[in-house]
């Protein structure tokens, strides 16, 4: 006589504890997606109220065999919970953000080109006498020669420059008797001018540096002789000669 093979009920799917546990996990996953994207998730606060009614029911059910008192425990609790989330929601609203519009900085204007050392009509002049006047100012000179040496303004001995600068001294020539040495204020280095004392000696004599007087000329480049680097600062980056005031 064979042995009977009898099949054991498992529990009904509606207490099988891995098909609910899966059904959480998934909507917990899908929450937490949807929380994230939005910004007020107080929405969850309606979902979450069955839930608590469901476990104040269970409660008063395992408590008590009595059908009243599991009923009046749950609709009890139902309303309770429900007036506190309602609370909570209200609370927990976001607060409206002052929008105050802040003074938006001013447009940036194009600034104006700047006018060129030398103007167009200056330059016409110049070229009328036979002159090559330079766009460059005595500065800018200083600097090539200081960089680079004699081979900084080589190219440019006997050239013309604008002088417009502010006047420092004025000194006789030691070299030459019958010229005058005016030293005019540059950035980082002075400059030398060589005047003929006969024809502007008076002029220059007449200007007062303590004024702010300044020396408007145009002098020829002369050549620099000096290496690259020269931080003597006796030694003028800038001489200009056969200087003739404007």
């Amino acid at each position: 006589m064979g042995e009977s093979e009898t099949a054991v009920a498992g529990p009904p799917w509606y207490q099988s504890t891995l098909l609910w546990g899966c059904i959480g996990a998934f909507l917990a996953i899908v929450v937490t997606v949807v929380a994230t994207m939005v910004k007020d998730i107080r929405w969850l606060l309606l979902a979450a109220w069955p839930f608590a009614v469901f476990a104040a029911w269970e409660f008063a059910r395992t408590w008590s065999n009595r059908r009243t008192v599991v009923w009046s425990i749950s609709f009890s609790a139902t309303i309770i919970i429900g007036a506190l989330l309602g609370w909570l929601y209200l609370a927990l609203a976001p607060k409206e953000e002052q929008t105050t519009e802040k003074p938006r900085p001013p447009i940036a204007q194009p600034s104006p080109p700047s006018e060129p050392w030398v103007s167009e009509e200056e330059a016409q002049k110049a070229k009328k006498d036979g002159r090559v006047l330079l766009p460059f100012r005595p500065s800018e000179l200083s600097s090539m020669n200081y960089r680079m040496g004699s081979e900084g303004t080589e190219a440019y001995v006997g050239t013309w420059v604008k002088i417009d600068d502010l006047l420092l001294m004025v000194s006789a020539d030691k070299d030459k008797k019958d010229s005058l040495r005016v030293r005019i204020l540059q950035p980082i280095w002075s400059a030398i001018l060589i005047f003929d004392a006969k024809k502007w000696g008076d002029q220059l004599r007449a200007l007062n540096p303590n004024a702010g007087a300044k020396v408007r000329a145009l002098c020829q480049l002369a050549k620099y002789d000096k290496e690259s680097g020269n931080t003597d600062m006796s030694v003028p980056k800038f001489v200009g000669s056969n200087c003739e005031l404007f």
